[in-house]
């Protein structure tokens, strides 16, 4: 035991550097970065740090703020801030994530995120995402809810977020859950010729959603500033789409498992399966996988993140037109209104009657007082040309919005449903969870969304025409009121508007529920109930075969049955029932997205009504797009079918509680080791199952030691933290030691299955790394390691530094990162002996020159 003491004692492990912290961290065993040189760290936000970023809203004014926000978006989007007073008896729980640079300890980025704690975290085998399993809080208080998240590398964005089908009890038990990113042998499969894809890539793209900048209404000069729309384009989705499901930038495709839960996700946010997960094993520090991908796991996966990114466009660009009609066109008129109702008011009128006054004024060229004080008086010529201007822009922008972005991005999502419908048919050849009648159906709401797309796009260039008639008699009339110049005023008097357009557009003014703010627009009715759920339009009815048009003409003519009884007309339409496709659905030849069916009489002349039945629903646009991204998602989310395997049990890593460490590794060799502890005792188990049998073997620790973590570094070697007694000094000694994995295959013949024996522990390098309070018995040291090559580093988190600190607290204060394939003993040989060889070399020279001078 004494020799055991003596080993610790060494100086293997090179430090790299420190990280101090000003607050309690946690350092997750996988926080080290397998590719870079980063360490991510954690913590809870207190309710102050909460709180301090949200602005306070008086209780007066949440009422008109939640009103206001619901005009501008659905009700279910409204921020927590105007949602009562739940939030500020129960205020939302967040975790500060950041990211340290391990070798020089420079911070690199913080980012906020909701959620109770971190209950799971690993990083991509490429290194450019963080994922963490977050527990959530629901509205209630008293439940949660398991969330997937992605964040990028770069700046802590979120990429991702995959809600975890977990109930909620399970949830509110869960501390710790283990996850692995698994490297797959597959490659992406290529796009066959005449795919969707295919046919996406040789066309352009939609335009990216451009951010409008909105011209100043209080600055009379704005319209002479010309302001450029800048792109807005962004990896971030949006808040609607974070869940979607999609798959992150993987090449290879690499499998993120969470086998606690039975769960395995393709590229890190695809659902592979929903009840079990992909068996793995070990080659050195990277996980691989030991089952294969399936090619249609793979192209339905590829399929859903491209769906995404052209759903991302649809959303983004409905935000940005409504963003600009709202600000842009609505509240110009707005105030043009009011002038009006105050100049009504002035005069004693009512706006219905004001607004009747303008009509009397375009009609019979007179009018009263409120109409007279408006016009000349508080709307000037600058003021009108301004107008003008600004509405020009707004509508230009919406307009190519809709046709460049929105309606294309529309098209593509309508090419890959209908691939899909095709893969849903042939079930054997794709074996996919696809529903013939749901893929129907969100092919339905997207064509419903692309037509009203455009009704809009038709509804606005109208609207915008009808502005510019009403502009330019609004501009006659000033002139008539404001010139005084005979030939000016001859050449004001040439009236050059359209009365009908003019007057179309008065009439929308006095009811706002028609035209393009019908798309818009958020009344009180719905707004009560939350969005009534939009229907689909009737459409036409599918045509009928020839011989039961033919049945019905003779019925019709007065024919008796037994006229036309001699006719089998269902023997024409019997071999189209007999195809390969599902009994319970229809084939494919009755619908596809290109087909206009009309209906027809019997002469097969068309009905003029049922062309355009389609356009003649009036749900807003934000209600139908709302529809379709949920069951887009919903049927992509249960896309993938559940596979028949065992449930994998390799995970590197599994904290079942906090009296009990355990480590378990399945190697590249088919051997199995596992570690356990149970704290305030001396004791390691270790247990090996070899291809030829295994073994069970009982290591003592040194005298007054105990292990404070333990993990395994690669196939070659276990590091742990040993903690050693002080005696009297009140101090305990903390070190970083490793036992190879290579001795305890030596053991493997020594001792028969089945025995037991007790044997010193075999440390082959340690260090010792700093001192801890004695009463500080129930703080825990964190171990986080990196064993790839060329980056062999462990990350040590302390509740203080190497010395002794004032307290300790519960958390991670200081980081030692140290090198695990530089040892100081050696690096102190190396340069003891380059010292001696140097002095040879000298003692050389100095001889050879003077056997010279000698000579």
């Amino acid at each position: 035991m004494a020799l055991l003491e003596q080993t610790l004692d060494g100086k293997s492990f090179l430090p790299l550097s420190e990280i101090s912290l000003s607050s309690a961290h946690t350092l997750h065993p996988k926080s080290v970065n397998p590719c870079h040189d980063l360490v991510a760290l954690f913590r809870p936000l207190t309710v102050a740090e909460v709180t301090a970023n949200q602005p306070h809203v008086p209780p007066f004014l949440r009422a008109r703020i939640a009103q206001q926000l619901a005009k501008e978006r659905l009700d279910s989007y409204l921020p927590s801030m105007a949602k009562g007073k739940q939030r500020e008896d129960h205020p939302e729980q967040k975790m500060r994530v950041g990211l340290w640079r391990a070798i020089s300890g420079v911070h690199v980025w913080d980012v906020d995120i909701a959620g109770e704690c971190v209950v799971g975290m690993a990083w991509s085998l490429d290194g450019l995402y963080l994922s963490l399993i977050l527990r959530v809080a629901q509205s209630d208080a008293e439940t949660s809810s398991l969330r997937l998240i992605h964040l990028s590398v770069q700046d802590g964005s979120l990429v991702h977020t995959v809600p975890l089908a977990v109930d909620a009890a399970t949830a509110n038990e869960i501390v710790s859950l283990d996850m692995e990113w698994c490297e797959s042998k597959a490659e992406w499969p290529k796009d066959a010729k005449g795919s969707a894809a295919m046919i996406i890539d040789s066309i352009p793209q939609p335009n990216p959603i451009e951010h409008f900048q909105i011209p100043e209404r209080n600055n009379p000069m704005a319209v002479y500033n010309k302001k450029k729309a800048t792109s807005t384009s962004s990896n971030e989705p949006h808040r609607l789409l974070q869940s979607f499901p999609s798959t992150l930038d993987s090449h290879p495709p690499h499998v993120l498992c969470i086998p606690s839960l039975s769960l395995s996700f393709l590229a890190g946010a695809f659902p592979l399966a929903t009840r079990k997960s992909l068996p793995f094993r070990h080659e050195g520090f990277i996980a691989i996988l030991q089952e294969p991908l399936r090619r249609s796991d793979m192209l339905v996966a590829r399929t859903a993140t491209r769906a995404r990114l052209y759903c991302d466009t649809i959303v983004k660009g409905l935000e940005a037109c409504w963003t600009v009609w709202r600000k842009g066109i609505m509240e110009e008129l707005s105030d043009r209104l009011g002038d009006l109702e105050r100049c009504a008011a002035d005069a004693g009128l009512s706006r219905d009657a004001a607004m009747a006054d303008m009509l009397r004024l375009l009609v019979t060229g007179r009018s009263g007082d409120a109409v007279g004080q408006l016009i000349g008086g508080k709307l000037t010529d600058g003021i009108l040309t301004k107008w003008m201007a600004a509405h020009d822009e707004c509508v230009d922008y919406i307009h190519e919005t809709l046709c460049y972005s929105i309606f294309p991005a529309t098209e593509r999502l309508l090419l890959l449903l209908d691939e899909l419908r095709g893969w849903s048919m042939y079930e054997s050849a794709f074996d996919l969870n696809l529903g013939i009648g749901d893929v129907r159906d969100c092919i339905e709401w997207a064509k419903y969304l692309a037509v009203r797309v455009m009704d809009m796009d038709k509804e606005l260039i109208a609207e915008a025409d009808n502005f510019r008639e009403f502009a330019k008699w609004l501009k006659y009339e000033i002139s008539r009121a404001t010139l005084h110049d005979p030939d000016e005023l001859a050449e004001a008097q040439i009236p050059k508007h359209d009365v009908a357009a003019t007057a179309a557009y008065l009439d929308m003014l006095s009811d706002n529920s028609s035209g393009v703010t019908s798309c818009f627009l958020v009344d009180s009715e719905r707004l009560a109930s939350k969005w009534a759920a939009p229907q689909l339009p009737k459409g036409p009815e599918p045509q009928r075969p020839l011989a039961h048009v033919v049945r019905d003409l003779l019925s019709s003519l007065g024919s008796d049955s037994s006229a036309h009884a001699k006719f089998d007309y269902t023997s024409a339409d019997e071999p189209l029932s007999k195809t390969p496709f599902k009994q319970d659905e229809s084939s494919m030849m009755e619908e596809s997205i290109i087909d206009l069916t009309v209906e027809s009489d019997v002469s097969g002349n068309v009905k003029p009504e049922a062309i355009s039945t389609r356009a003649a629903g009036e749900d807003p646009l934000w209600a139908i797009a709302d529809v379709m991204l949920a069951k887009v998602e919903q049927l992509l989310s249960h896309s993938v079918k559940e596979r028949d395997h065992p449930i994998s049990n390799t995970s590197t890593l599994q904290t079942s509680d906090a009296d009990e460490m355990f480590a378990k590794r399945v190697t590249e060799d088919e051997n199995v080791y596992s570690v356990k502890h149970i704290p305030n005792t001396r004791y390691l188990d270790v247990t090996a199952s070899f291809p030829t049998g295994s073994t069970a073997r009982t290591f003592s620790l040194p005298n007054r030691g105990r292990i404070a973590g333990i993990d395994f570094f690669d196939d070659e070697e276990i590091v742990m933290i040993l903690r050693i007694e002080g005696g009297d000094s009140g101090a305990d000694t903390l070190y970083l030691a490793t036992i190879q994995l290579l001795d305890l295959r030596m053991l493997e013949d020594n001792v028969p299955n089945g025995e037991t024996q007790i044997e010193a522990l075999p440390i082959s390098r340690s260090r010792r790394i700093g001192t801890i309070r004695r009463s500080s018995s129930t703080i825990t040291m964190s171990l986080a390691l990196n064993g790839r090559k060329g980056r062999r580093f462990a990350c040590v988190g302390l509740p203080h530094g190497p010395a002794s600190g004032p307290g300790d607290q519960e958390g991670t204060h200081y980081v030692g990162v140290f090198d695990m394939d530089e040892n100081e003993d050696a690096n102190e040989e190396d340069r003891a002996e380059q010292g001696e060889e140097a002095s040879r070399e000298q003692h050389s020279a100095k001889g050879s020159e003077y056997e010279m001078d000698v000579d």
